[in-house]
């Protein structure tokens, strides 16, 4: 039967039909001498292989030596019989990982000087450019540079787009405010001073006001400054002014314990003043996956808050009184103004939490001066006409259409309407919101510009209200301002959270690396080793991977070293 496969067929031949049958007596007969003649070599080849051995004992392969190849090549120096081979596994090395072909050329020529008899630079050459063809046409879509891009060497941080100076100069009251806190500080800050002047004038005219959109005057301001900069002043400066105006019950919490403790500060003062300092840590500690309920439960207030300010809000009632009477505030003015250090505020958040979290309603203020040179102190006691002012603000009804005492406490906000001037920059903000909308869907940063007209509405209100106590009409140059001011603010908003937003540990990573080499380039790569060295070296070249492939980085070596095998180098190259 003969051999049979696994399916039960037996094997047969398969002889070409063309030619005939070959036999054995058809192949030539091998003679005696031609059996010694192969005796004679093997033996003589065993004996010369090991000749103390009377039958050798080496093999057959006389004059090979395994050692003398290194596969891959390590860069080490080699012998004769293995340089074109370690050659070619250098080259392969070098230009897979993007080396430039000049760059991969002076590695193998460092190296092939070590070699105890060098290679011809001809044979090198033509043995690296056999490896640069091979790798073209098996690899078409990752290109061999000729020679490594030009870094930018000391391009420093990325240049942040600077706060316009005019927008500082603000009429009537919000303007008196941030001057008056400017002119007292130790260390000047006149962008955080302005922010904390709008969230300071919102709260005192909160509940009195409305826009002609049904906009109110409820803002969260976040300051961001170094330490030391000076940007507790403005804060100082707030609890003084509504001290001599008789007005702390507008002060709020400065640390938030629980919701319930949040709503009954609420409760006791329906428009108040929130001033947190280090908010940043705040933001953190609520959006760790592992906060605590009742830290989770403020956030959620904070950001109900934010559109309960045309209506009644409610508070949370506990089972154990479920039969009392629910609380609530009608038209609530929360207003916030905190401040933290640079990164803390965003550092941490995912894109999610960016779409449906608390930043899309915040304005954020950044120092431009980490340290201001001081100033010669002054007296700051707040001058006698801005504390009349607050103490008119601050006794003004909340029903602007009262008919007797019992109708005082009523809450119908004054209408503050907009002059057809100023609505047309609305309608043109708006417009280049949606916009920037739609070129930003699905990222995230559409939800900061979705909140953006709201914002210059609210901050038109303030700065009119500021300028005109009796009859406040919000002018051209208010929306002007408002709509320039939120634009820039957003913008900024934006770079930082490109800068500190991630959606995974490894996208934070890669930013962190990212921000280092522009910040530094070029970097050589055992320093970026030494400074991230809780980053796994297998991550860390996918990160620098991920950064060529992007463009934005640029591997090539260290030109100038004259001994040794020459520094990897990273160079930005990116916008």
């Amino acid at each position: 039967g003969g051999s049979r496969h696994s399916n039960g067929n037996y094997y047969t031949d398969d002889i070409d039909p063309s030619i005939g049958a070959a036999a054995l007596c058809d192949l030539p007969m091998l003679q005696q001498s031609d059996i010694d003649a192969m005796k004679a070599y093997r033996h003589s080849n065993l004996r010369a292989a090991n000749p103390e051995q009377p039958r050798g004992g080496a093999g057959n392969l006389n004059g090979f030596n395994a050692g003398s190849y290194n596969t891959p090549a390590t860069g080490e120096p080699v012998a004769e019989g293995g340089r074109n081979n370690a050659a070619a596994s250098l080259a392969g090395k070098y230009l897979g990982e993007s080396f430039s072909l000049r760059d991969t050329k002076n590695i193998l020529d460092r190296w092939n000087k070590t070699n105890p008899v060098p290679l011809p630079d001809s044979e090198l050459n033509t043995t690296i450019a056999s490896v640069a063809l091979t790798h073209q046409r098996n690899h078409p879509e990752k290109p061999i540079r000729l020679i490594a891009p030009e870094p930018t060497a000391g391009i420093g941080p990325r240049k942040k787009a600077t706060f316009p100076p005019h927008l500082l100069n603000v009429p009537g009251l919000v303007g008196d405010v941030a001057r008056w806190m400017g002119a007292t500080a130790l260390k000047p800050q006149p962008i955080l001073e302005l922010g904390a002047a709008i969230a300071f004038c919102g709260t005192i005219m909160g509940r009195k006001v409305r826009g002609h959109t049904n906009i109110r005057t409820n803002t969260y301001i976040v300051g961001i400054g170094s330490s030391g900069c000076g940007k507790e002043h403005p804060r100082t400066c707030i609890n003084a002014l509504l001290a001599a105006a008789d007005a702390e019950q507008l002060i709020g919490a400065e640390d938030l314990a629980s919701g319930s403790g949040l709503f009954a500060a609420l409760y006791k003062s329906p428009a108040n003043l929130l001033m947190i300092d280090e908010v940043g840590r705040f933001f953190r500690s609520v959006n760790d996956r592992r906060a605590p309920a009742f830290m989770v439960e403020i956030a959620t207030i904070l950001m109900k808050l934010t559109g309960a300010a045309v209506s009644r809000y409610r508070g949370k009632v506990r089972a154990e009184h479920i039969d009392n009477e629910k609380l609530s505030v009608d038209q609530p003015c929360q207003c916030m103004y905190g401040t933290t250090v640079p990164g803390r505020l965003l550092d941490g958040l995912s894109q999610n939490e960016i779409t449906d979290g608390f930043v899309p309603r915040i304005l954020i203020f950044n120092s431009e001066d980490p340290d201001p040179i001081p100033q010669l102190p002054v007296d700051q006691t707040p001058p006698a006409k801005l504390v009349d002012m607050v103490k008119q603000w601050v006794s003004r009804p909340t029903n602007a259409l009262a008919a007797g005492n019992l109708d005082i406490a009523k809450v119908n906000p004054l209408l503050v309407k907009a002059s057809p001037e100023a609505q047309q920059e609305f309608d043109a903000f708006e417009l280049g919101n949606r916009d920037r909308k739609a070129a930003t869907r699905d990222t995230g940063i559409d939800a900061m510009w979705a909140r953006a007209s709201e914002h210059a509405l609210r901050l038109a209100l303030i700065r009119a209200c500021g300028c005109n106590f009796d009859e406040p009409l919000v002018q051209e140059d208010d929306a002007k301002w408002a709509c320039e001011l939120v634009e820039y603010l957003l913008h900024r908003a934006i770079e930082e959270i490109d800068i500190y937003v991630s959606d995974n540990p490894f996208e934070a990573k890669l930013k962190l690396v990212s921000k280092f080499v522009r910040n530094n380039s070029p970097v050589k790569k055992m320093n970026l080793n030494r400074i991230f060295r809780k980053i796994p070296p297998k991550e860390m070249n996918e990160i620098l991977d991920t950064l060529k492939g992007t463009e934005e980085v640029a591997q090539g070596v260290d030109q100038n070293a004259e001994v040794g095998r020459p520094a990897i180098l990273f160079s930005w190259i990116g916008k």
